[in-house]
């Protein structure tokens, strides 16, 4: 703390106070506001008086007074008036001229008390402080109190409990709401200005970004005693335009995150991740804001599509058409990798001459694609009454996750959303079940009549509608699991393993699997199958790589969910080669498919991690994008890191083999049956920081061996991971009806291509 104050509060030891005052249209306020400053206890005051290009007669207001004002001892008035250029250059302005020591500013249409500026002049020096704001008192038109029940004043009082009672700082609370209220309820040492620079051009929350800016330094303080009047009208700029000031707050709000991932942040109780981790992080689930949207845009932008389309599905075995019908059962319709398998391998069974129909436990965005492509689809909410069970079911399951998607989607109200405690949120989750069951029963006896041909039920997501509709088909099924836990962790309860049990041992249905390990890992528990992989890109949609469009190389990696995807792994074997001078400066690590970090606390742990010095500048997290966006990334990348502890097969993996990217890859599970090390990529231990940098250093290093290795890769994956390559082999396998009691190997030989 800087100590620039003296003195033992006599008169002649008093510095001198600027109190600045702008002023736009409010001549009818602009009188009793000047008068308040006249009237104060202290002395000697500067009153710098600037009109912003009003319109309503202010200036000629001003100008009248200050002809016919009586100079009073200790008080100076300076006034002048120019063209409109905002609240904040007109402080900024102001400042600029003002000569004395501290600064004080009033709002043109507001009013100081009498003993203001003295007595928080004496509570800085006594605090051995720079910057102070009061509680104010909201008054209306006609300068009368607020009456406590109106919303404003609500608003004010909560947040006065909150500073009292639940903010772990003044400045954390300014995060979510300005205490200060108006820039006009600032005093501080013009020294602050030095520090923090001038207002910024905010039309609307500049008060909130300077009050932010000091805090970086030191914590603001707060006089508990109304000295400020704070008059509500029609014409506050605060009640213009709520998405203007929302988007001004989520602005400001991420400058300020990025000055603290910066290590910019000097206040040991400003909120930052490092000073309060805990704190921070809860505050979250409260429905924090701005904070919420400051976060998700702390996240890369992503480029720009450049309007290129993915390549549509090329015809598929022509001369081999094949003639049934198919069902196909999907948990959801969202645009993630489950549901988007079912959407391509609807279509290239359709194009294959099968007329296929879909069954989804829940509706989604992806409707609209089945419904281009003429694929039928039922969703099991697709009546009102099952709609609104399984609505309630999915609320009931989010709730806990509530405040902070409200947040995001409605910044002005997050402030009024409920905190969801731990406990509350386990039980909405079990309310939750049993509703989804509720509507699950209800709507499954009229899904079930409309199964047609083989039923294929994709992903074991899917075991609540499946084993629903198993009781009520008997015909050829199949079950496509892509999910490599062990089924017991998948099975926990005993009802389920029981029912799986059932229709496995009856040979109801015939099992399959996306990948060799996969298969093997159900195998040990007694459910073993067959293997059948899918990628859903076709030789035509899998175009190599071209020469990088991006000035830096670029290692790319797409998916963070969870932990299974080792993200963070791969940042410190990133910083890891970058400190040992493995990898060069001017190397960008992109990670694709990052969860908002308003929701998800690894994306935020990614995040803080990203912005520390040995990565600051040279990582990029990006949200989830479109196929023609990810295209772009696909082209433009140097090497593709796949560094997950557990798969099936990634999808990503296969678009970047079909992409001829040089691969380094974890050796867990598919990922080793698609990659073989010193073939056609690198293979790495799991969780190993070291050896997954050397990988990567050694394939940027090797421009021959890693070009080599992209070819390989991309050549596997023509012959062995195209739909070319496997659809034919799924569809004559689900077509078979007298192989579901024959040994498997015959029917996976007989339809394989590849074999």
């Amino acid at each position: 703390m800087r100590e620039v104050f003296t003195g033992d509060g006599s008169t002649a030891s008093k510095p001198l106070v600027s109190v600045v005052v702008p002023v736009y249209n409010h001549a009818r306020f602009v009188l009793p506001a000047i008068r308040s400053v006249l009237d104060q206890t202290y002395r000697p005051i500067e009153l710098i008086i600037i009109d912003d290009g009003s319109t309503d007669g202010s200036a000629e207001v001003v100008s009248e007074f200050q002809r016919t004002y009586q100079p009073a001892e200790g008080i100076e008035i300076k006034f002048s008036a120019r063209e409109n250029r905002g609240a904040p250059e007109t402080i900024n302005e102001a400042i600029r001229a003002a000569k004395g020591d501290y600064i004080a500013i009033l709002n043109s249409d507001d009013l100081y008390l009498p003993s203001r500026l003295q007595e928080c002049w004496e509570f800085l020096i006594s605090q051995k402080a720079r910057l102070v704001f009061t509680y104010v008192q909201p008054i209306d038109e006609l300068g009368a109190e607020l009456p406590f029940d109106h919303s404003w004043y609500q608003w004010y009082l909560d947040t006065l409990m909150k500073e009292l009672d639940v903010a772990p700082s003044i400045s954390f609370l300014l995060l979510s709401r300005n205490i200060a209220v108006s820039s006009g309820n600032l005093f501080f040492h013009r020294t602050v200005v030095s520090d923090v620079g001038f207002f910024a051009e905010y039309k609307y929350a500049h008060d909130l970004d300077f009050l932010l800016r000091c805090s970086l330094l030191e914590e603001p303080l707060i006089l508990k005693k109304v000295l400020y009047k704070y008059r509500q009208h029609g014409s506050n700029t605060i009640s213009e335009d709520q998405d203007a000031i929302s988007t001004e707050t989520i602005a400001i709000a991420k400058q300020y995150l990025i000055a603290c991932l910066s290590d910019k942040c000097r206040n040991p109780v400003a909120p930052s991740f490092e000073n309060w981790p805990a704190s921070l992080n809860e505050s979250v689930y409260q429905g924090f804001s701005p904070f919420l949207g400051a976060l998700d845009a702390l996240l890369a932008e992503p480029p720009a599509s450049t309007g290129r389309k993915v390549a549509a599905l090329s015809n598929l075995n022509p001369n081999n058409s094949l003639d049934g019908e198919i069902t196909i059962v999907s948990h959801e319709l969202s645009r993630t990798g489950a549901p988007m398998l079912v959407l391509e391998l609807a279509r290239s069974l359709k194009q294959l001459g099968l007329r296929v129909n879909v069954i989804s436990m829940a509706d989604g965005p992806l409707r609209a694609q089945f419904a281009a492509s003429d694929i039928p689809i039922k969703a099991l909410d697709s009546s009102k009454f099952i709609w609104w069970l399984a609505t309630l079911g999915r609320v009931f399951h989010r709730i806990q996750h509530l405040p902070a998607r409200l947040s995001r989607a409605f910044p002005v109200l997050a402030n009024r959303v409920p905190r969801i405690s731990p406990r509350a949120g386990s039980l909405s989750v079990r309310i939750g079940d049993f509703f989804l069951w509720l509507a699950s029963a209800t709507a499954v006896p009229k899904l079930a009549a409309t199964i047609r041909g083989a039923l294929l039920i994709n992903s074991f997501a899917s075991f609540p509608l499946a084993f629903q509709l198993l009781s009520r088909w008997s015909g050829p099924t199949f079950w496509y699991i892509h999910e490599t836990f062990d089924p017991q962790i998948l099975l926990r309860s005993g009802p389920a393993r029981k029912r799986f049990d059932e229709v496995y041992q009856s040979k109801q249905v015939r099992l399959f699997f996306g990948s060799e390990a996969t298969r093997q890992t159900w195998a040990q528990y007694g459910f073993d199958g067959f293997v059948r992989y899918w990628s859903g890109l076709s030789a035509s949609q899998a175009r190599p790589r071209t020469t990088p469009l991006s000035p830096r190389r670029t290692i790319l990696s797409v998916g963070t969910s969870g932990t299974r995807k080792g993200t963070r792994f791969l940042l410190e074997a990133f910083a890891h080669a970058r400190r040992h001078g493995w990898i060069a400066d001017d190397v960008e690590l992109v990670i694709v498919g990052c969860p908002p970090p308003s929701v998800t606390a690894q994306a935020r742990d990614f995040m803080i991690r990203s912005w520390k010095s040995d990565l600051r500048g040279s990582v990029r997290l990006v949200p989830n994008v479109s196929a023609e966006v990810l295209e772009q990334f696909y082209q433009n990348a140097d090497l593709y890191v796949q560094s997950s502890i557990m798969e099936c097969l990634p999808l990503t993996l296969l678009m970047a083999m079909a992409h001829g990217l040089p691969i380094v890859t974890t050796e867990v599970d598919g990922c080793r049956e698609a990659i073989q090390h010193g073939e056609n990529g690198l293979l790495v231990c799991a969780r190993q920081i070291e050896p997954l940098a050397e990988a990567m250093a050694d394939l940027l290093k090797d421009k021959r061996k890693a070009e080599a290795f992209g070819r390989k890769a991309r050549q596997k994956f023509l012959e062995k991971f195209s739909t070319e390559a496997t659809v034919g082999a799924i569809a004559t396998v689900l077509m078979d009806r007298d192989s579901r009691d024959a040994p498997i190997a015959n029917a996976v030989r007989r339809s394989v291509p590849y074999d």
